[in-house]
């Protein structure tokens, strides 16, 4: 059952945001992006194998639903998979509340500008509201992950940002 929950976790936040009271999740002019904030915190805290696991299922699962070409949302997750997995393993530090939200916010622009670019379209007050939600609710994601997994306990010799 480890190896399967962030599928399971994919698979809800899918349903969730794309289902029948997704549409009242976003507001008109944006709002947090819930497979973006659970791909960083994947990947951010529990590694690059449970990424990936919900990178794949959730891209596919958003595949499946939206009339585009298939393929293109598991690409761009996976793409953020990458460009987390970089950020966590050589360049920032993952004790650090300022650097988890680096990274957040690196993965919020670049999932924007990957989509702004196949869709060849770009709304910038969606874009800012989309990225402050995000950031907003990344602190509470990882103040809850850090605190209920005793994170802060493990990276007491580390110095916290």
């Amino acid at each position: 059952m480890r190896r399967f929950w962030p599928s399971l976790l994919a698979f809800g936040l899918v349903i969730l945001t794309l289902g029948p009271i997704g549409h009242y999740w976003q507001l008109s002019f944006g709002g947090p992006d819930l497979i973006v904030i659970a791909l960083w915190a994947l990947t951010w805290f529990f590694g690059l194998s449970a990424g990936w696991r919900f990178a794949l299922t959730a891209g596919i699962l958003i595949d499946l639903a939206m009339f585009s070409s298939f393929g293109i949302w598991t690409g761009i997750l996976a793409l953020q998979v990458l460009l987390l997995n970089w950020l966590r393993s050589r360049v920032l530090a993952i004790s650090s509340l300022t650097h988890a939200l680096l990274a957040l916010l690196s993965s919020s622009l670049a999932v924007i500008g990957i989509a702004a670019l196949i869709y060849q379209g770009f709304a910038l007050t969606n874009s800012v509201v989309v990225i402050v939600a995000n950031l907003g609710l990344g602190v509470l994601v990882y103040y809850v992950i850090a605190t209920q997994g005793r994170l802060f306990q493990r990276w007491a010799g580390r110095r916290l940002g």
